[in-house]
């Protein structure tokens, strides 16, 4: 089960809870903002973001999470139907994704599948010497077919844009079979390695995977148009072998319509991560994703999975008509609590940006470090105690 709702006095009770906390999202730290330690290091601004490239050095993953697939996916490939790629393709889009971004087939090499989902399977591999995950489209005929031919040439399309280092790296596409190329994460997904590796994380190195991501989805939302991602779950943030995050899996998002009287109401995501007025088939925007944010900060904080043993409409119901949340454990930080409440709050409008967001998760990780400079130095105080004795 779950705790209070996100309701306006949650929210400001755990602010009054630290006076300090209540500063987080007021006032702009960003212009005096340094690089996070290490490659996934991204000054969140948008204009220092808006030409990042890749991170070289980093490997990373192709979005597989979503469960076992069984080996007889594999027949449902096009051409187990007669068809080639380019008799599906023929007479959809002219345009659909720019020139020199295709890599031919028999340049990568495929060296273990690691995934499968209804319509896709995805391969460790390596092209041009560099590890890569590849995910292949497997096209059944029929209207969930098209529709997973639709979501794959949205995802590519819009890969093609994106070059931030908290962002999977797209690496090219293959026309003959249909397949996405991207860098690979060597450590999996966020889900796997908080719920089922026993490897220890510090709560540093947790604080910055949540400020990682932060940056990803802060880059994403400053694009023109906006792009909302749509299925921001553990699951689909990357983590590469230096522990560094990736948002991945494009497959959903969509760009924001720039007319005030448009919006979307489509319900797509994953119950558990998805916010009360999708799940309600009401109009939203950028601000959903903050909600599912605000549900992996949890995942960070507890090690747990969220609303274990609900099934997912139980969780979507609960959610919409209860304002049913995870429980925060009593001995949470503060300014932590403060913001998971603030993201996943009912009203979307009292949702913080995720530039307001980085603000809050910068103030926690230097408060972090100077915890741990502090009991540095009492250990080092103990030890010239130790030696006078």
């Amino acid at each position: 089960g779950g705790g209070g709702g996100g309701g306006g006095g949650t929210v400001a009770s755990a602010f009054a809870s630290n006076g300090s906390a209540s500063d987080l999202f007021g006032g702009s730290v960003l212009a005096d903002m340094r690089p996070v330690s290490g490659a996934g290091a991204a000054a969140a601004d948008k204009g220092a973001a808006g030409g990042v490239g890749g991170n070289g050095a980093a490997a990373g993953g192709g979005g597989a999470g979503g469960g076992a697939g069984g080996g007889a996916t594999g027949a449902r490939g096009a051409h187990a139907h007669g068809l080639s790629t380019e008799a599906l393709l023929a007479g959809r889009d002219t345009d659909m994704w720019p020139p020199g971004v295709e890599i031919p087939f028999a340049a990568l090499k495929m060296t273990a599948r690691i995934g499968s989902g209804g319509f896709s399977e995805v391969f460790k591999g390596e092209y041009r010497g560099e590890p890569v995950a590849v995910k292949r489209l497997l096209y059944t005929p029929g209207e969930a077919g098209d529709k997973a031919m639709r979501d794959f040439k949205a995802e590519v399309k819009l890969m093609t844009r994106l070059r931030h280092p908290n962002i999977v790296r797209f690496m090219g596409v293959v026309v003959e079979p249909l397949c996405l190329v991207t860098e690979f994460c060597s450590n999996g997904n966020l889900f796997d390695l908080l719920h089922n590796n026993p490897i220890a994380l510090s709560w540093p190195l947790r604080l910055r995977m949540a400020l990682e991501a932060a940056q990803g989805m802060h880059f994403l939302h400053n694009l023109d148009p906006v792009v909302i991602h749509r299925d921001l779950k553990s699951l689909n943030l990357l983590v590469d072998d230096e522990f560094h995050i990736k948002v991945s899996d494009f497959g959903l998002s969509r760009f924001k319509a720039m007319t005030s009287t448009t919006y979307m109401t489509a319900q797509c995501g994953t119950f558990h991560w998805m916010a009360p007025e999708v799940v309600g088939g009401n109009r939203y925007t950028e601000r959903a994703d903050v909600y599912s944010f605000g549900i992996n900060l949890w995942e960070l904080l507890t090690r747990q999975v969220p609303y274990k043993g609900m099934q997912p409409m139980q969780v979507g119901i609960a959610v919409y008509t209860r304002g049913v949340r995870p429980p925060v454990p009593p001995d949470t930080p503060p300014a932590y609590a403060a913001l998971m409440a603030a993201c996943w709050h009912a009203n979307p409008n009292y949702r913080p940006t995720f530039r307001r967001i980085i603000e809050a998760l910068l103030a926690m990780q230097a408060e972090a470090q100077r915890g741990q400079s502090e009991a540095a130095a009492s250990l080092e105080s103990w030890g010239a105690i130790g030696s006078l004795a």
